[in-house]
This record gives C-alpha cells, structure tokens and sequence, in this order.
C-alpha cells in the first residue's frame, strides 16, 4: 500500500461555505453602514460594554468589520478549494509521506502516526518524529531558545474527511508499517 485516498464529506463543506457568505455579507452591511452604527447610543444591560466601545468610534468599526470580511473571504476560498478537491491523498514515494503532493517528512525519521479528535470534534492526523526539526526562525535567536522552536510533529488537519479517525488510523498504520532503520 502507497497511497491512502481519504474522501471529504461535501455537505459539510457546503454549510461552511453558506455560513462564510452570510458572515461576509452581514460585516460587509456593517462596513457599509459603519457611520449610522457608530452614532447609536449603547443600551445598559451585560454586553453593553462592546456598544461601547464602537459609540462614536466609526474607524474602530471600519477596522474591524473589514478585517472580518478578510478573514472570513478566506475562509470561503480555503472551502471553496475543499470542495473542488476530490479527496485527501496521504502518499508513500520514495521513502518519503506526502500530503496532497506536500512533501512531509522522511519515513526514517517517522515513529508513528496517529489521529485524534481535539477541541469541537476537529480531527488532525500527527506524524511523530525521531529527531526534532528545526524550523527555519531558529536563526534568529540565541541556541538556548532553539529548543522552543524545534518540531517534533507534524500536524494535519482533517475535520471534513468522511472516515472516522479509527479507520484513518488503520490507514495509516499500512501505510508506515515498513519504516527503515539506519
């Protein structure tokens, strides 16, 4: 086995993106309207403190209805990418694991791979290694901060995979079970 083929789960998908359009268009009404929301008096009550904070502050608004509009534009090309992709390739090539054609690691310095479920039910695929790699900000800093900037795994995020991390991880156990030592 060199090459798993992982399916993404496009309903899932297509909510996310319905939900990026709506939040794109809603700070896009707000960033439009910044003048009118800004002049608004802030009512009493627990939350009042964020009307606030945007009371005669147009530019606040401006800022921060705009940078949501960016962050939500890219969030809706990252799922419009996911949902044009047809599935998830986690490949083994000449002793080496790429991911959709990314070259990830050596499989000699691979211990093992496993999958987890973190916070809000989101599943990442880690790849653990023998020896730590330096990322390329370490030189940057004196050697006794090296060691707050080493990797050790790798992590890869698949939360809109149709499989359930148990089967990944059978997957993925075939997949690395012939890992060379030198």
């Amino acid at each position: 086995m060199s090459q798993i083929e992982l399916k993404y789960n496009y309903p899932k998908i297509i909510l996310f993106i319905i939900f990026a359009i709506l939040m794109i268009l809603f700070f896009s009404y707000i960033h439009l309207n910044s003048y009118e929301f800004s002049l608004r008096k802030p009512g009493s009550g627990r939350n009042s403190w964020v009307g606030h904070l945007f009371y005669k502050n147009e530019g606040l608004l401006l800022v921060m209805s705009a940078s949501l509009v960016i962050l939500f534009s890219y969030g809706l090309v990252t799922f419009v990418k996911l949902l044009f992709s047809k599935n998830l390739i986690i490949k083994k090539d000449l002793n080496y694991i790429y991911i959709n054609g990314k070259k990830i690691e050596s499989l000699i310095n691979i211990t093992h791979a496993s999958t987890r479920i973190d916070i809000n039910y989101n599943k990442k695929i880690y790849f653990f290694y023998n020896e730590p790699r330096d990322r390329k900000i370490t030189k940057f800093f004196p050697s006794m901060f090296k060691n707050w900037f080493q990797k050790n795994e790798y992590i890869y995020d698949i939360t809109f995979v149709k499989q359930k991390p148990a089967e990944i991880d059978e997957l993925l156990k075939k997949l690395i079970k012939i890992n060379p030592k030198k």
